[in-house]
């Protein structure tokens, strides 16, 4: 991990064109980076794991630097006025008595962990859990893509394709969802009345349905009904997993807050 972390600071950095030509291949020609790569034409570009590096370094960068986090209560009583510690007072016994309402069909350890955590988190309102959650997100989808990768490899049988042909396709396909996100997350942020949210969300949703269906066609060259047919299932699976691997990253961070 580290020395993939150096190769992406480095092409960062460096610029030596090479970023610049893969994502312009990336996001303007759906598909085209996958079957250079595959053809072994990789010397003027960058590799598939290095581009979703980058890409995600700045997707993530991105998203931390538009989320307003609200500021925590004050725990010193002592600190705000004494209606303000009544408040603070009520608010904990409200928390407690919600948490203990969990079920404890558990052994005695686990209980008491579900009930010490289930405060933490309304304590500060799901601020710690938010930071956590935010923190095992990349790792989680660097487990997500190889188990999409496998999806398509089961859904695109026929193109006698190898497992790590579909990794190739399926990263370059998140690095370029992930460009398409951060620029909508940057817009959208850009004035704060946000006029344009739903009209930007349908543009952006469009552009990557229109995007993965021409990528297919580039890289697995079956008929556009086929092809249709398949993206409504690479959709549902993407959506699947995606709500699977979240669930799973969230439970992970909820317990270790």
């Amino acid at each position: 991990m580290r020395t993939l972390l150096h190769d992406a600071f480095e092409n960062l950095t460096n610029l030596d064109g090479r970023l610049w030509a893969t994502v312009r291949g990336l996001l303007l020609r759906p598909g085209w980076l996958t079957v250079e790569y595959l053809a072994d034409h990789r010397t003027r570009y960058l590799s598939p794991v290095r581009l979703y590096l980058v890409i995600s370094v700045l997707f993530f960068a991105v998203g931390l630097s538009m989320d307003a986090q609200p500021a925590p209560l004050p725990e010193d009583p002592a600190a705000v006025t004494p209606t303000e510690a009544e408040k603070q007072a009520r608010s904990r016994d409200e928390i407690r008595k919600a948490c203990d309402l969990i079920p404890s069909d558990f052994a005695p350890s686990w209980n008491a962990r579900l009930k010490t955590t289930c405060r933490r988190i309304l304590a500060d309102r799901g601020m710690a859990l938010r930071q956590r959650l935010v923190d095992n997100l990349p790792p989680t989808m660097f487990v997500f893509l190889p188990v999409m990768a496998l999806g398509l490899f089961v859904l695109f049988g026929r193109s006698r394709r190898f497992y790590v042909e579909h990794v190739v396709f399926t990263l370059h396909l998140q690095s370029a969802m992930f460009v398409a996100l951060t620029a909508g997350v940057f817009v959208a942020n850009w004035n704060p009345l946000n006029p344009i949210d739903d009209q930007l969300l349908l543009a952006v949703a469009a552009y990557m349905l229109w995007y993965v269906f021409r990528a297919l066609r580039t890289v697995y060259r079956e008929s556009r009904p086929r092809t249709a047919v398949k993206l409504v299932a690479c959709s549902f699976l993407y959506g699947v997993l995606l709500g699977i691997s979240a669930l799973c990253a969230a439970i992970y961070s909820a317990l270790h807050v």
